[in-house]
């Protein structure tokens, strides 16, 4: 009896793990893979993009900024001093995937203050005003120089097209907090690169966190004012709040950009 018991034991206990396996299967990995094709969906779509709008450059999120140390008078100083220095400005943008872009910052009066210029081959940041110049040759430069946020020119101009930039290997999984879902990426032995997180409908990217190998966030990106697949307001931030931030008034997807438009000049 003690032998028939045993057996019957471990037929149990193989059957659980099978059924469990099998649940796993057909719900944790089938969702993330749902909604890696969406992304796969969104990002075949757009491959030019005109827009107008506002730019802020600077402490653009104040509410990150603030610690359990921020009550000192020094602290509080600083946080102004720092909101008070944010550039904000007019803007006018074109882009081309994979990595073309120019922006163009422009003060109330129509004055150009700032251009920046990506013909695929170089990266360019005029500042009009005072006539320096930054130039790399890198076709897809780390832009930490000109938003404190290091991010690359390339993600920036997918996300201006409703883009949402992924690690064509990242292994996925699913995470639920605060009612939202949440498909958090991962690069094998480094862990977590990615979570992008998405409205209550799953179907709309709001929000992508982006890590470093060794598990910090690098910066997060918020996105929001849909208009179809392209967000009217993208904010790209460093863990303490500086960044910048781009609200669009205007967009037009998919429009035809001739790529004389991404000459770099300096007038």
């Amino acid at each position: 009896m003690t032998r028939s018991f045993f057996l019957f034991l471990f037929s149990a206990v193989i059957l659980s793990l099978h059924g469990c396996g099998g649940l796993q299967k057909q719900t944790v990995p089938d969702h993330a893979q749902f909604l890696k094709e969406a992304i796969q969906k969104r990002n075949s779509h757009t491959e030019t993009i005109k827009g107008l709008g506002h730019i802020k450059i600077g402490l653009v999120r104040v509410d990150q900024a603030k610690t359990k140390n921020d009550e000192s008078a020094s602290k509080k100083a600083d946080l102004k001093n720092r909101s008070n220095s944010v550039t904000r400005s007019r803007v006018a943008w074109m882009a081309k995937m994979p990595n073309m872009l120019r922006l163009e910052a422009f003060d109330v009066s129509g004055v150009r203050l700032l251009r920046v210029v990506g013909d695929g081959r170089q990266f360019t940041i005029l500042h009009l005003i005072t006539g320096e110049t930054y130039s790399t040759s890198s076709e897809d430069p780390d832009l930490k120089l000109l938003t404190s946020v290091p991010v690359r020119a390339g993600a920036v101009i997918q996300l201006l097209m409703g883009r949402i930039p992924v690690s064509g290997k990242s292994s996925a999984s699913i995470r639920e907090h605060d009612g939202k879902t949440s498909l958090v990426l991962s690069d094998g032995f480094f862990g977590k690169s990615q979570v992008i997180v998405f409205d209550e409908d799953q179907s709309t990217p709001v929000k992508i966190e982006h890590f470093s190998r060794f598990g910090s966030l690098l910066y997060t990106v918020e996105l929001g004012r849909y208009k179809g697949d392209i967000p009217k307001m993208l904010t790209i931030t460093d863990k303490d709040g500086n960044g910048f931030s781009i609200h669009a008034d205007r967009v037009w997807p998919g429009t035809p950009i001739a790529p004389e438009k991404f000459k770099i000049d300096t007038h």
